[in-house]
């Protein structure tokens, strides 16, 4: 606090990291190790090198200092090089470590150093032309090491491939549309699973015509997008509130971390679990065919209750849009209006590949997009082109806090340049630091 006396805390240390619950003096607590504070973190010294670097091979070597975050990382040089590497210190450690905490007293669970750097999932130069990676899993058997247990569901993976597979000397042109594309690939495989229900009451058979008529792309200006994420949510929640109990509330709140990321993952299943008759979420006498059409129903009902009794105004704008908070607008309400940049209402979701993602009790704002949009044209960087969320300064009282959020909001890019000369030329203003 602001003015008080310094606080002294006591915080514990062992060989497996920080203790982040529990009493030590107890006999038991959690420990916590992590790569990027376990070592000396020398990520930053890969910076330079990376930003320097002349070709493929050079880019890649920069990486062997980094080690945190550890994520995709994809290239191409001028060369003609296209590639892939997972970037990052994995440590080397059993199963086991994977699902639950283990026991730090018995020696069984110790890292054994780090997967090789030459060993980290990479591709280079593939057949097919293109690297594409969306978050969802990179490895399969037999690659040795393991490297994590919780990815992305692999629907934006699966229809980046079906767009790049029909392109040949891709345009500029070409790229940003596939930045805009809002095909929902779960939503098309729910689509053909409604086609074997029928309505339960007269008030769902119109969402039931529309969902039945739609093609699963997330438009903002459709309604469809937005029956479709009010059933696939009261679905989740009929589901799931049985088995939860108490814990539903939890499973179902704002955030977007523990039980929330859980619920998502297995949500991600459902459409497959409906194809197989996999009823093992369901009640004992109950059947797929009725807990669909039961959770349309309720679906409806709720829509009705939020946005009127027509169907056709349920745009997917009205719920779906982003929701910017400045920091220091919960500190200053009476500011909110000056610091909190414009709510832009977005297509896509959370399964497409212009990301969109949202929390739906929370009410199907944007919790999570893309922060920067990017095409380069290694041909020619003059026809290179990017977009950000808001804009390219961060003071509120610039004109160019949040002048991008239109084009943002429709998928459009900007020109990004790159000779001295037209930046010189076209610059509204400079700034220099000083010392």
């Amino acid at each position: 606090m602001r003015g008080a006396a310094p606080v002294e805390i006591e915080v514990t240390v062992t060989h497996h990291g920080p203790v982040v619950l529990g009493e030590p003096a107890s006999g038991h607590a959690f420990a916590f190790r992590y790569t990027a504070t376990a070592e000396p973190n020398r990520t930053f010294e890969a910076l330079l090198p990376m930003l320097r670097a002349a070709s493929a091979d050079e880019l890649v070597a920069s990486m062997r200092l980094w080690v945190d975050p550890v994520n995709n990382f994809v290239f191409a040089d001028v060369h003609g090089t296209i590639g892939y590497k997972t970037r990052g210190r994995i440590p080397v450690r059993a199963m086991a470590n994977a699902w639950v905490p283990v026991p730090g007293w018995d020696g069984a669970h110790e890292w054994q150093g780090a997967i090789p750097f030459e060993e980290m999932p990479a591709v280079r130069n593939p057949e097919a032309g293109w690297v594409a990676t969306a978050n969802s899993r990179v490895t399969a058997p037999p690659y040795p090491h393991y490297i994590g247990l919780d990815f992305a569901p692999d629907f934006r993976t699966r229809r980046l491939v079906e767009r790049l597979g029909g392109i040949h000397n891709a345009t500029v042109g070409e790229m940003a549309m596939i930045h805009a594309d809002r095909v929902s690939l779960p939503a098309r495989e729910f689509v053909g699973i409604l086609k074997a229900i029928a309505p339960v009451d007269s008030a769902s058979r119109p969402a039931l015509e529309a969902l039945l008529a739609w093609d699963g792309v997330m438009d903002r200006e459709s309604a469809a997008p937005t029956i479709y994420s009010a059933f696939r949510e009261r679905l989740m929640r009929d589901l799931v509130a049985p088995i939860l109990g108490p814990l539903t509330a939890e499973a179902f709140a704002g955030s977007v971390r523990g039980a929330v990321a859980h619920m998502a993952r297995l949500r991600a299943r459902l459409t497959d679990m409906i194809r197989r008759d996999d009823r093992t979420l369901l009640a004992p006498d109950a059947d797929w065919p009725t807990v669909l059409r039961s959770a349309l129903a309720g679906a409806v009902a709720e829509l009705r209750d939020a946005l009127g009794p027509e169907p056709a105004s349920w745009r997917w704008r009205r719920v779906h849009a982003t929701q910017p908070r400045h920091t220091l607008s919960a500190t200053f309400p009476g500011l909110a209006r000056l610091l909190d940049p414009p709510s832009v209402p977005m297509g896509g979701d959370g399964d497409t590949v212009q990301a969109a993602s949202y929390i739906a009790t929370a009410g199907y704002g944007l919790t999570s997009t893309s922060v920067a949009r990017y095409v380069f044209d290694l041909g020619d960087w003059n026809r290179s082109a990017w977009v950000v969320p808001l804009g390219s300064s961060g003071h509120p009282g610039s004109p160019h806090y949040a002048d991008q959020a239109a084009t943002w909001g429709e998928v459009h890019l900007l020109p990004m340049r790159y000779e001295w000369t037209q930046i010189r030329a076209d610059a509204e203003s400079q700034q220099t630091l000083g010392p």
